[in-house]
């Protein structure tokens, strides 16, 4: 996932976003792709929040953190793949 290093950070939180929607989303190739930003995206994501001042940047990253844990993907405590 060299190529989305490029991509502005809301961006590559977007596409992680539509990664963890679904155990698998469709096709399966997509999945592959984007699943394993999660185990880059998980502390990146808790170190934002950390240091962020903005209310609604902080919502959408417990949102996005919330996501990621309630949809099975990623245990966001120990920043593993469940899947």
């Amino acid at each position: 996932m060299v190529y989305m290093k490029g991509l502005p950070l809301d961006k590559r939180y977007d596409y992680y976003y539509y990664g963890t929607r679904a155990k698998r989303p469709y096709p399966l190739w997509m999945a592959d792709g984007i699943a394993p930003m999660g185990s880059k995206a998980i502390p990146l994501l808790r170190d934002k929040l950390s240091t962020t001042n903005s209310s609604f940047e902080k919502m959408t990253i417990i949102y996005l953190l919330s996501v990621m844990s309630v949809h099975g993907c990623y245990d966001v405590k120990s920043d593993s793949e469940l899947f």
